[in-house]
């Protein structure tokens, strides 16, 4: 069985949704690609060809640091169908790995949907979003519902509280990786320490990225311009200390390559940006970003459909 799961971009709104403000996020046409067959002993071998790791456990030993999301996927989607067998599972991702992509949260989403379809005849998005928040959760010892719900089921969302409102429509956009990794509780720790130590600024601060965020709505809903809105938010998440030098560079050359509104997505400090352009000629942005750098880049646009087989 082949099961894919979109990634995702978070469009306006990272950081200030931590403290209860909306963000609004979609699932991209980039995907992870699980492949999984039953065996017939008691083994689970997964293979990361991303990473080039293989590893082998047993059915009652699954959990493995190596490959954490991975092991921990599996764990919880046997204690879901309350079955256990051998299998070989196999993952490719197509973007590049904590760029603030949503990869994690994509790869146990897939794993978790093509166990249950393994043992179920019937599977329950919602259950799989949950298994695979809980995942995440395990894992991290903090997680949003956000990544594991876009994966799970598509499309894009203005998300406040939980509460997930479909917006029915589309966007494209150039994506960029600036090829600098970071981690991104590294990222909400420095902005909670400035939070704390400016609470009244940053509070304002994140009011003006909640009016972006409103406006975002109703413009990408018309098909209307919004370069402002997102080197705006930019800015703002600039203020609060998640850019730097390196991302400013490559801010700054996607402008003058042609995109009209370019910002960090994610938990920003590296990872990728976003850029957008009103009159979608990504094609020659793109070119003239491969003719300068070597980074990953790429166009993306909406996809609707999250994880199926």
């Amino acid at each position: 069985m082949i099961i894919r799961a979109p990634l995702k971009v978070i469009l306006f709104g990272e950081h200030s949704v931590v403290y209860g403000k909306p963000c609004i996020a979609m699932a991209i046409d980039k995907y992870v690609t699980v492949k999984i067959k039953k065996r017939n002993d008691s083994s689970i071998i997964i293979e990361s060809k991303n990473f080039n790791i293989r590893i082998k456990k047993n059915i009652n030993n699954i959990y493995d640091e190596t490959l954490p999301y991975a092991t921990k996927a599996v764990e919880k989607s046997f204690e879901y169908v309350d079955k256990k067998c051998g299998l070989e599972i196999s993952i490719k991702t197509d973007a590049p790995i904590s760029s603030g992509l949503g990869s994690s949260a994509s790869l146990s989403v897939s794993i978790i949907y093509g166990i249950i379809k393994t043992f179920l005849e019937d599977v329950n998005k919602e259950d799989v979003a949950k298994l695979a928040y809980e995942t995440e959760l395990e894992i991290q010892g903090l997680a949003s519902r956000t990544d594991t719900y876009i994966t799970t089921f598509g499309g894009m969302y203005l998300i406040h509280r939980n509460i997930f409102e479909r917006m029915n429509s589309e966007l494209s956009l150039i994506l960029f990786d600036t090829g600098i990794k970071r981690k991104t509780k590294d990222l909400v720790n420095r902005v909670k320490k400035l939070y704390d130590k400016n609470k009244e600024i940053v509070d304002e601060i994140f009011n003006c990225i909640e009016k972006i965020v409103r406006d975002a709505k109703r413009k990408i809903m018309r098909d209307e311009d919004i370069s402002d809105l997102m080197n705006m938010n930019h800015g703002l998440l600039n203020a609060i200390g998640v850019s730097n030098e390196a991302v400013e560079h490559y801010r700054y050359k996607l402008i003058d390559f042609g995109c009209t509104g370019v910002k960090i997505t994610g938990a920003g400090g590296g990872g990728c940006l976003i850029g957008y352009n009103r009159r979608k000629n990504y094609e020659k942005i793109l070119y003239k970003i491969k003719n300068t750098y070597s980074n990953y880049a790429t166009i993306i646009k909406t996809e609707n459909i999250g994880v199926r087989s």
